[in-house]
């Protein structure tokens, strides 16, 4: 039989699809949706920034009592219109929210236009839970350090308490020292970055009054991340020179000199339209081994996707050799911004760990490839296993997401609560926007999730498809670049 030149070429065609398919099966999408829990949305209606945002943010847990604190109305150039909250005093059963007075003149009693970089704390010899921000006046680099205390159990919060107010600051972080046997017992340290350099400061009083800043002598660095060991130590894990941490001994008095965690090759995320960097993520157990993980593609060729990878320490001077977290052991994924926790009052084998992550497929004919994905995976064996890593929600086209002069972003940083035994990771949602604005919230898994337990169900998946090819982008440290982060 003769075939017309139209049939050959449509039989050409069939014959040449039907091949690939033969060599690249399809893996099934996870069957059902986890119920996601929205905590609380942008109510703002100022016209210089983007509503419909929420992004960034950062949790705590202690005892029954999760909260959780978030940048909401993110501006294009740097902050936000507001700090939100949202808090659990019942194991996560039900949510309370609501926005932080005297930040901004959006949230009334203020002078600062926009505010970014919320981080929680709980002090527990004064019962304080404390929100320190960096309050902006314009684009650019911070202007002010704020704390907002609540005495409640995280529900009422009191108008900030004022740090320093000065020009060049960025990237606040805040901890308490929440142990009974430390010789520091009630010292909170609240860190910030000044024009790139790294500064402590301390509060004896619940965050009413603060020290003179003190650091260790002209380091630079990003996002250094503070936790207290029982006997007082004082770790800071930050970006600077690859992953590196430095410590203090006596109550934040003094700062030793940094020890080097490990270098670390990071592929950025901005061939997809996404802002992201390599700044860890700090957690300690209750025996005061410090946990740090960040997204590196060190042990990728050719830094084709980022891994998830861990270190720890007992003494916050020498730390293991980074592990790899294997989050998807049969797909290749690039994850990054991962937010690392670890359940109160567990330890060592026994501690239960939770990292919530997003990750894009960028491997060639993956479906959805350039789309994001919210991922979660945790340990309940003190990260020694860890369960197959799951689909939280996604595909997220990236054009739902805020627009920054650095990429679309969920936030530079997320994390995870735990409570009744329960793993909370907390995270950026982005939704199909409507016409008038962003569709962008802060959002949990209702219930929450067993640490350690697979849910196939929920598993990464992907069906290899057509797809564009993504070039490959090294991406520097941050703090040497030009552009600040706000």
């Amino acid at each position: 039989m003769k075939l017309q030149r139209s049939s050959f070429a449509r039989w050409w065609a069939l014959a040449v699809l039907l091949g690939a398919l033969a060599f690249v099966p399809a893996v099934a999408q996870p069957a059902e949706s986890l119920p996601l829990l929205p905590l609380s949305s942008d109510p703002f209606t100022n016209p210089t920034s983007q509503h419909g945002t929420e992004v960034e943010p950062d949790a705590l847990s202690f005892g029954s009592t999760t909260v959780t604190a978030f940048q909401v109305g993110r501006f294009y150039d740097g902050g936000s219109s507001d700090i939100g909250w949202a808090t659990s005093q019942d194991s996560g059963a039900t949510w309370s929210h609501g926005f932080l007075p005297g930040l901004t003149v959006h949230s009334g009693g203020a002078t600062y236009n926009r505010v970014s970089d919320p981080s929680v704390a709980y002090d527990a010899k004064h019962a304080a839970w404390l929100i320190i921000a960096l309050p902006l006046l314009q684009g650019g680099l911070g202007n002010a350090i704020t704390v907002n205390r609540s005495t409640d159990g995280g529900t009422v919060w009191d108008a900030p308490v004022f740090i320093t107010e000065t020009a060049g600051l960025d990237k606040t972080w805040l901890a308490c020292d929440n142990s009974a046997a430390s010789p520091f017992y009630g010292n909170c340290y609240a860190h910030w970055s000044v024009f790139g350099n790294l500064v402590v400061s301390v509060s004896h009083d619940g965050g009413l009054s603060w020290d003179q800043p003190r650091g260790p002598v002209n380091v630079s660095g990003l996002s250094g991340q503070p936790v207290v060991r029982p006997n007082g130590t004082v770790v800071v894990p930050y970006l600077g020179g690859g992953i590196a941490s430095f410590r203090s001994t006596d109550g934040g008095q003094s700062w030793e000199a940094p020890v080097q965690i490990a270098p670390s090759s990071y592929r950025g995320t901005f061939d997809i339209g996404l802002r992201s960097y390599n700044m860890p993520t700090v957690a300690i157990d209750a025996a005061g081994r410090v946990f740090a993980a960040w997204p590196a593609c060190d042990v990728e060729a050719g830094c084709e996707t980022n891994d998830l990878l861990m270190s720890w320490t007992d003494d916050g001077t020498i730390w293991s050799a980074p592990a790899r977290v294997v989050a998807s052991p049969q797909l290749t994924i690039s994850a990054v911004l991962p937010g690392l926790a670890i359940e109160p009052g567990t330890a060592g084998a026994s501690a239960h760990m939770g990292i919530m992550f997003y990750y894009y497929f960028n491997v060639p004919c993956a479906r959805d490839s350039g789309k994001l994905f919210a991922g979660f995976t945790s340990s309940a064996d003190g990260g020694a296993t860890w369960a197959p890593a799951i689909t939280l929600a996604g595909p997220f086209n990236l054009e739902w997401l805020a627009l920054t002069n650095q990429g679309r972003m969920v936030g530079d940083y997320m994390d995870v609560g735990f409570a009744g035994g329960r793993a909370f990771p907390i995270f950026s949602l982005p939704r199909p926007p409507s016409v008038a604005q962003f569709d962008q919230v802060i959002a949990t898994v209702a219930g929450g999730l067993a640490p350690g337990v697979a849910l196939p169900e929920h598993a990464i998946s992907a069906e290899r498809v057509p797809c564009r090819y993504l070039p490959l982008i090294s991406q520097p440290d941050p703090f040497a670049q030009p552009t600040p982060l706000r």
